[in-house]
């Protein structure tokens, strides 16, 4: 017993797409901190599927991975990124893909991140 002191720590795991938070209790902090690592390597890492905030963040890798090439589609169909019409540059443009809310299918379009403004070819968004 450390006197009138009680530790608390708590976890937030995925058990699937659900989220459990494990509560832990001690009078010791070195049992606390043990208690909670064992409970952590049950659970093991937390994976992409079922982990919103990992999720998030192996998009933001991947985006920053790929920011300012263009994408295997649209390389193959103009071979060039488009200059944005706002601020004149093709450093922050990016592709987008995203499904067409009219017809369902997928499209994608090139997005400049510094001004946020698309660039749709021709000038058109058809």
């Amino acid at each position: 017993m450390n006197g009138d002191k009680r530790y608390h720590g708590e976890l937030k795991v995925n058990i699937g797409p659900n989220e459990a938070r494990i509560n832990v209790f001690s009078d010791n902090l070195q049992e606390l901190f043990k208690d909670l690592g064992i409970i952590q390597a049950q659970f093991g890492k937390a994976d992409p599927f079922t982990n919103p905030a990992k999720r998030e963040i192996i998009n933001a890798e991947r985006k920053a991975a790929g920011m300012g090439k263009p994408s295997i589609q649209e390389s193959q169909k103009t071979g060039e990124i488009p200059t944005c019409e706002e601020c004149k540059s093709q450093e922050f443009m990016e592709f987008i893909t995203f499904t067409d809310k009219k017809t369902g299918k997928p499209r994608g379009a090139w997005k400049c991140k510094m001004c946020e403004k698309w660039h749709w070819p021709n000038g058109k968004k058809a």
